[in-house]
């Protein structure tokens, strides 16, 4: 057995800064997360992990309870515990302990566990007392050991089965058997518990994922430099884990509340996709199995969006209008807004309108400065004699204008006598070498439109990647006073809209951070016409989605407020996540069930129902 300790007493620490699992524990690091946690990992080498962790603690000197505290036991060669409830209550025993009885972590008079160090080396022998007493969990006596047979399924990767309610052990030992990964935030009984009176839901480990991208990526490269048609039947099984993947993270990352979370698991979504498309184009050039490739076109559904059919894992539901991909340019993931001053126009702005230079000027003060770099490059790229007679002209137009007659009289006298004094061969030769084939041609000047027409086009892919940026500022001064500028007001809108829809499903804030981007923006809303109608539909928007989701967050839900719903759900088509319309059908069906049972069920005394206890019976 191995032990490990890790939290975040000023920063995240590692005990044992063992480098191989450095992100893994480093993965548990959730900010937003409460209380207590237990984990058990199966994982396919043949170890069992056993974590214990406890969230909302204070770093020390530092206020907010954002930190965490971890202890974790590695089994090694297939074996196991399934005593997940006493292994809990020596966890949780230990810990107790380390608190009272040692100097890393203190309960403070608010009654909030706070690290008094900022890294565990300051107090080594506490930490080695906790790290001697951990596989005591295991050889004491009280539990047992088993190794893992055919009855364990391989599950999905990255999947995690999280129970928050009161769960029985045998319950949890099924669980084991079927999933990879259990999550248990409640109490462990020793009584199965009814399924209507305990909950799981299924999350997803961000490390895990990130070293299944990994493998994947290994096992494909070979693949890919010399397909074969031998390589078809590993491709399909690929695939087919692949798009079990995307369809967990679909399900799972609308749930995610913690912004910094959010946005690490839309990446490792978007990395899986594209490695989705990258199996796909290997499969095809294997040019085999032709018949299953046929039978997974068929399983394609309609984007109205892209106008394209795409296979079912590209959708969030069978019911979705929309592919994922499109949906999520519609859904651009919020940042987090905060403001900078420009040393060179003295504004102050969002930082996203600095994204291009990184520094203290603004992308719209880079661009100007940028121009007139250009045009001062290309007036000194002109002639500089045709500049001193273009001048010239300027100053002395009659003088210049003189001359120049006099100039091509004389050369027309010239022209004349050579003509007349020679042959048709010797005319032609005269002509091929005639001065007034060198000379210069006075053309009006180059005006500045012309210089920089280049310049006042838009181009539509810098334009979309200000926008994708949330850079709506910068792209107001990037199309401001081009001509063609009013054609891409209704990109612009859209955008705008886009990230309107992503403040409230990613926000609790929402009506606040919607009336500063509204601040911020200002300009911008007058040129692409969102006026008070809009705001007064959004406004709308922004209510019935949190009526809806507090009605799905109910634990009893009444028919009217199922029908409530739905009516909303109709009101914003597609919109919405596809996801509540089904969750909606499933509470009023459980309601409907729960209904014609009380109406078969007879009549009894209520003193005799039996109530089932909270709290799990301590062993002795």
């Amino acid at each position: 057995m191995r032990t490990y300790i890790y939290g975040v007493p000023q920063g995240f620490d590692f005990y044992e800064k063992d480098v191989q699992f450095t992100d893994y524990f480093k993965s548990f690091y959730i900010s937003s997360r409460r209380g207590r946690r237990f984990l058990i990992n199966r994982k396919d080498n043949g170890e069992t992990i056993y974590t214990y962790l406890r969230y909302g603690m204070k770093e020390v000197c530092r206020q907010p309870q954002h930190a965490f505290f971890g202890m974790s036991v590695v089994m090694e060669n297939g074996t196991y515990c399934p005593d997940f409830k006493i292994v809990l209550e020596y966890f949780e025993y230990l810990f107790e302990r380390f608190v009272t009885e040692h100097s890393v972590i203190k309960q403070n008079e608010e009654g909030v566990l706070e690290y008094t160090v900022r890294k565990f080396e300051e107090r080594p022998d506490d930490v080695d007392w906790l790290k001697t007493n951990l596989p005591n969990i295991f050889t004491a006596g009280r539990t047992r050991t088993e190794h893992y047979d055919s009855s364990f399924a391989m599950g999905s990767l990255g999947q995690v089965v999280s129970f928050v309610k009161p769960i029985g052990e045998s319950q949890l030992q099924d669980a084991f058997r079927k999933y990879t990964w259990l999550s248990i935030s409640s109490d462990i009984v020793d009584k199965p518990v009814l399924k209507e009176e305990t909950s799981s839901q299924i999350e997803l480990d961000l490390q895990e994922l990130i070293q299944g991208l990994h493998a994947f990526n290994a096992f494909l490269l070979p693949i890919a430099a010399n397909p074969t048609r031998e390589n078809a039947r590993d491709l399909e099984q690929i695939y087919r884990r692949v798009s079990e993947i995307l369809l967990n993270l679909s399900r799972y990352v609308p749930t995610i509340e913690d912004a910094e979370e959010n946005a690490a698991f839309r990446d490792i979504w978007g990395k899986y996709e594209s490695l989705s498309g990258i199996i796909k184009g290997l499969y095809e050039r294997t040019n085999s199995v032709a018949d299953d490739m046929r039978h997974d076109e068929v399983e394609t559904q309609y984007c109205y969006s892209c106008k394209r059919n795409k296979p079912l894992s590209e959708f969030e539901s069978t019911e979705a209008t929309i592919c994922k991909e499109c949906q999520k340019k519609k859904q651009v993931e919020e940042r987090r807004l905060s403001s900078r001053v420009c040393v060179k126009c003295g504004k102050t702005k969002p930082v996203s309108a600095f994204s291009q230079t990184g520094g203290d000027v603004c992308n719209t003060c880079f661009h100007k400065n940028k121009a007139k770099e250009k045009k001062k490059k290309d007036e000194k790229k002109e002639n500089p004699l045709e500049k001193d007679i273009l001048e010239l002209l300027r100053k002395h137009k009659k003088i210049c204008l003189g001359a120049l007659g006099v100039l091509c009289i004389f050369i027309c006298f010239v022209l004349a006598l050579s003509i007349l004094g020679s042959d048709k061969e010797e005319e032609s030769s005269e002509v091929e070498t005639n001065p007034t084939s060198a000379l210069i041609t006075f053309d009006a000047p180059p005006t500045s439109d012309s210089r920089h027409e280049a310049d006042r086009e838009i181009d539509e892919k810098e334009l979309q990647r200000l926008l994708d940026a949330e850079a709506f500022s910068d792209a107001l001064a990037y199309v401001e006073g081009k001509p063609k500028a009013e054609t891409f007001k209704g990109q612009m809108k859209q955008a705008f809209e886009n990230k309107l829809w992503n403040i409230i499903v990613s926000s609790k804030d929402q009506q606040d951070k919607i009336s500063k981007f509204y601040i911020l923006n200002r300009d911008f809303m007058e040129f692409i016409g969102f006026g008070e109608e809009d705001k007064n539909r959004w406004e709308g928007i922004c209510k019935d989605y949190n009526e809806v989701r507090n009605i799905l967050a109910k634990k009893e839900i009444s028919q009217r407020e199922i029908d409530r719903g739905k009516t909303l759900l109709r009101r914003h088509n597609g919109l919405f996540s596809n996801d509540w319309n089904r969750r909606l059908n499933d509470k009023e069906k459980v309601l409907k069930d729960k209904e014609e049972a009380n109406r078969k069920r007879p009549a009894s005394p209520r003193k005799n129902e039996i109530t089932l206890p909270s709290t799990p019976t301590q062993s002795s």
